[in-house]
């Protein structure tokens, strides 16, 4: 997916480079890319000439921004290349240039790469910490092998603010990464979840019964469910992320701790990612994994009625992905999701038989009559 991309973009007359976290993804073969940083020496005339859907977003960060086969493609136009190196950590001075095939080295950051701390050299305009700083520093953990700097990054006094895109940007980059939870808990210890994403902050304030959750809080729940993932989809890692962010709001009732939360968390999902700016049937998506998170435990004892339009659903295996994550963070395992997983297969094979019902019986006549009204 990626190299049709850079094919495409490679059709521009001037020089094109990947830069910041999209050089360190080309780099260290990361196969998840959803996000590509581009560097363009055309003007953006010229950009909206070759790709005539091109949105200009008017934000530090991206002079122009398009989708291309699912990837969400921000450009930089640029006079020079000092700009595009220009941050405090050196790594992200690593540039690749997609025409000629390599990679440009130009801060000396090679040595860097091989370390697990990051380098941190601040030129005197990064001397008051920001939010930027921040960011950059919680991609660089998620996905790569650097570790967190053990010093605190929180923005002095009054930091710039950091724009709908900008989040979305970062937390779509820190959740398709290797290691979203080392993000998370960065972005989390300097402040920055509590200051942009409260919803997401008042996880950590919940806490869980530890015979069913022995991992820990709501937050310390959710972290772990990425450690069980197998792939870095978007729609499944937000589904991740969001999956209990109804349980703050829920009450308890007749025995249940978090009584309602999967239909309570959908709404606060669809309004979390609307402020990011998501798209409308991405958000759909991913409501549709918080609300029925729970389902998958039941539909190996309800009837097929109750089942089928959630089982027939495209979505239904990563909602069973959601669910398996969930399990194996706690102490119960995946045995429930082994039998949902088999009801999906007997129900997936029936579903292709115009003879039998979804549930495998026999089809009456009573039946397909109904069926053809």
């Amino acid at each position: 997916m990626l190299n049709s991309i850079v094919r495409v973009l490679n059709t521009l007359p001037h020089s094109v480079y990947l830069y910041s976290f999209s050089s360190l993804d080309s780099y260290f073969r990361v196969e998840d890319v959803h996000l590509l940083y581009v560097a363009v020496e055309s003007g953006l005339i010229e950009l909206a000439r070759t790709f005539p859907d091109l949105q200009f977003p008017g934000t530090e960060e991206a002079d122009g921004f398009i989708i291309l086969d699912g990837v969400s493609v921000n450009f930089k136009c640029y006079d020079s290349l000092q700009p595009l190196i220009n941050n405090p950590f050196s790594v992200l001075g690593f540039l690749f240039d997609t025409k000629k095939n390599k990679y440009l080295d130009l801060r000396s950051a090679y040595q860097n790469l091989k370390q697990s701390d990051l380098a941190l050299s601040l030129s005197p305009e990064y001397e008051l910490r920001s939010w930027r700083l921040l960011a950059d520093a919680a991609i660089l953990v998620s996905r790569y092998h650097f570790d967190p700097p053990s010093f605190s990054l929180e923005p002095a006094g009054n930091a710039e603010s950091f724009s709908a895109q900008d989040q979305r940007d970062l937390l779509t980059a820190v959740l398709t990464g290797r290691h979203p939870e080392k993000g998370l808990n960065l972005l989390l210890r300097d402040g920055f979840i509590e200051q942009y994403w409260p919803e997401i902050y008042s996880l950590d304030s919940i806490s869980h019964n530890k015979e069913y959750h022995p991992e820990g809080n709501v937050w310390e729940h959710t972290l772990e469910t990425f450690n069980y993932r197998k792939t870095a989809d978007p729609v499944l890692s937000f589904g991740l992320l969001l999956h209990d962010i109804g349980k703050p709001q829920a009450e308890k009732n007749e025995g249940k701790q978090f009584d309602k939360h999967a239909q309570i968390g959908s709404r606060i999902a669809e309004r979390f990612l609307r402020r990011l700016g998501f798209r409308e049937s991405f958000i759909q998506d991913v409501s549709y994994l918080v609300h029925d998170h729970m389902i998958p435990a039941a539909v190996s004892k309800l009837p097929a009625y109750r089942t089928e339009k959630i089982m027939a659903s495209p979505l239904f295996p990563l909602l069973l992905e959601v669910y398996r994550c969930d399990e194996s963070s706690t102490f119960r395992g995946p045995d429930n999701y082994y039998k949902a997983c088999e009801k999906y297969r007997m129900f997936l094979k029936h579903n292709r038989n115009p003879y039998r019902t979804p549930d495998g019986k026999k089809v009456s006549r009573s039946y397909m009559e109904r069926a053809a009204t």
